[in-house]
Protein backbone atom coordinates (compact mmCIF):
# COMPACT_ATOMS: atom_id res chain seq x y z
CA UNK A 1 0.00 0.00 0.00
CA UNK A 2 1.50 3.44 -1.18
CA UNK A 3 0.90 6.71 0.95
CA UNK A 4 -1.69 9.05 -1.13
CA UNK A 5 -0.12 11.13 -3.41
CA UNK A 6 0.23 15.07 -2.48
CA UNK A 7 -3.09 16.73 -3.62
CA UNK A 8 -2.30 19.22 -6.81
CA UNK A 9 -2.57 22.37 -5.12
CA UNK A 10 0.52 21.30 -2.69
CA UNK A 11 3.37 23.05 -4.24
CA UNK A 12 6.05 20.61 -5.38
CA UNK A 13 9.19 22.67 -4.90
CA UNK A 14 10.34 25.33 -2.32
CA UNK A 15 8.33 29.18 -3.13
CA UNK A 16 10.59 31.46 -2.21
CA UNK A 17 13.69 31.24 -0.22
CA UNK A 18 15.20 27.95 -0.52
CA UNK A 19 16.04 26.63 2.85
CA UNK A 20 19.84 26.59 3.26
CA UNK A 21 19.83 22.90 4.34
CA UNK A 22 18.23 22.03 0.49
CA UNK A 23 20.64 24.36 -0.89
CA UNK A 24 23.64 22.95 0.50
CA UNK A 25 22.53 19.41 -0.25
CA UNK A 26 21.68 21.00 -4.14
CA UNK A 27 25.35 22.30 -4.26
CA UNK A 28 26.87 18.52 -3.38
CA UNK A 29 28.76 17.44 -6.45
CA UNK A 30 26.48 14.56 -8.42
CA UNK A 31 26.83 11.37 -6.55
CA UNK A 32 28.09 13.08 -2.71
CA UNK A 33 25.97 12.63 -0.17
CA UNK A 34 25.08 15.06 2.44
CA UNK A 35 26.13 14.43 5.79
CA UNK A 36 25.35 16.42 8.80
CA UNK A 37 28.76 18.21 8.53
CA UNK A 38 28.35 19.64 4.88
CA UNK A 39 25.33 21.04 5.53
CA UNK A 40 24.94 24.26 7.58
CA UNK A 41 24.92 24.32 11.38
CA UNK A 42 21.23 24.95 12.62
CA UNK A 43 20.36 27.42 15.38
CA UNK A 44 17.28 28.77 17.04
CA UNK A 45 16.50 31.39 14.03
CA UNK A 46 16.45 28.50 11.70
CA UNK A 47 13.93 26.17 13.47
CA UNK A 48 10.79 27.67 11.68
CA UNK A 49 12.59 28.14 8.58
CA UNK A 50 14.20 24.93 7.88
CA UNK A 51 12.71 21.62 7.18
CA UNK A 52 12.57 19.24 10.14
CA UNK A 53 14.95 21.48 11.55
CA UNK A 54 14.36 20.41 14.83
CA UNK A 55 15.43 16.59 14.57
CA UNK A 56 18.27 17.95 12.43
CA UNK A 57 19.80 20.39 14.94
CA UNK A 58 19.17 17.31 17.60
CA UNK A 59 21.13 15.36 15.37
CA UNK A 60 24.31 18.12 15.28
CA UNK A 61 23.92 18.94 18.77
CA UNK A 62 24.56 15.84 20.40
CA UNK A 63 26.04 12.57 19.72
CA UNK A 64 22.92 10.69 19.26
CA UNK A 65 23.21 10.58 15.02
CA UNK A 66 20.47 8.18 14.54
CA UNK A 67 16.47 9.27 14.35
CA UNK A 68 13.20 7.12 13.77
CA UNK A 69 10.29 5.34 15.31
CA UNK A 70 9.62 2.91 17.63
CA UNK A 71 6.34 0.84 17.21
CA UNK A 72 4.86 -1.37 19.35
CA UNK A 73 2.40 -4.28 17.53
CA UNK A 74 -0.41 -4.84 20.65
CA UNK A 75 -3.19 -6.89 18.59
CA UNK A 76 -2.56 -10.51 17.47
CA UNK A 77 -5.39 -12.04 15.54
CA UNK A 78 -5.61 -13.68 12.35
CA UNK A 79 -7.36 -11.30 10.56
CA UNK A 80 -4.80 -8.37 11.76
CA UNK A 81 -1.64 -10.06 10.48
CA UNK A 82 -1.77 -8.68 6.73
CA UNK A 83 -3.55 -5.34 8.46
CA UNK A 84 -0.14 -4.69 10.49
CA UNK A 85 2.23 -5.76 7.40
CA UNK A 86 0.03 -2.78 5.64
CA UNK A 87 0.44 -0.51 8.28
CA UNK A 88 3.86 -0.83 8.72
CA UNK A 89 4.58 -0.61 5.10
CA UNK A 90 2.10 2.67 4.27
CA UNK A 91 4.12 4.11 7.33
CA UNK A 92 7.58 3.68 5.73
CA UNK A 93 6.51 4.49 2.23
CA UNK A 94 4.77 7.48 3.72
CA UNK A 95 7.94 8.87 5.50
CA UNK A 96 10.26 8.14 2.90
CA UNK A 97 8.31 10.18 0.14
CA UNK A 98 7.71 13.16 2.81
CA UNK A 99 12.09 13.46 3.01
CA UNK A 100 12.05 12.98 -0.18
CA UNK A 101 9.80 15.64 -0.83
CA UNK A 102 11.31 17.94 1.04
CA UNK A 103 14.93 17.10 -0.11
CA UNK A 104 16.39 15.29 2.76
CA UNK A 105 15.83 11.73 1.83
CA UNK A 106 19.65 11.98 1.58
CA UNK A 107 20.38 13.47 4.46
CA UNK A 108 18.48 11.72 6.73
CA UNK A 109 17.77 8.29 5.47
CA UNK A 110 20.71 6.61 6.68
CA UNK A 111 19.95 8.17 9.93
CA UNK A 112 16.82 6.37 10.07
CA UNK A 113 16.17 3.68 12.62
CA UNK A 114 13.14 1.40 12.62
CA UNK A 115 12.53 -0.48 16.43
CA UNK A 116 9.13 -2.66 15.71
CA UNK A 117 8.67 -4.96 18.77
CA UNK A 118 6.15 -7.71 18.39
CA UNK A 119 6.04 -9.91 21.35
CA UNK A 120 2.45 -11.34 21.34
CA UNK A 121 3.13 -13.29 24.87
CA UNK A 122 3.47 -10.20 26.37
CA UNK A 123 2.14 -7.68 24.24
CA UNK A 124 -1.46 -9.14 23.02
CA UNK A 125 -3.78 -6.34 24.00
CA UNK A 126 -1.55 -4.96 26.24
CA UNK A 127 -2.99 -1.00 27.93
CA UNK A 128 -1.51 2.13 27.19
CA UNK A 129 0.57 1.82 30.59
CA UNK A 130 2.09 -1.23 29.79
CA UNK A 131 3.33 -0.21 26.52
CA UNK A 132 4.76 2.85 28.33
CA UNK A 133 6.56 0.49 30.74
CA UNK A 134 7.90 -1.90 28.02
CA UNK A 135 9.13 1.27 25.84
CA UNK A 136 10.91 2.58 29.08
CA UNK A 137 12.79 -0.56 29.98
Amino acid sequence: MRPLPQPPWMPRNYYGEIPSIITSIRQLPSGVAPTLDTIPEINHTMIKTEPLSSLIWDTQATDFKRWGFVIFRTVYTEESQPLWESYVEFLKASVEEDLQFKELSTLLNPLLEWVIIEDQETLNNASKQHVRERFSE
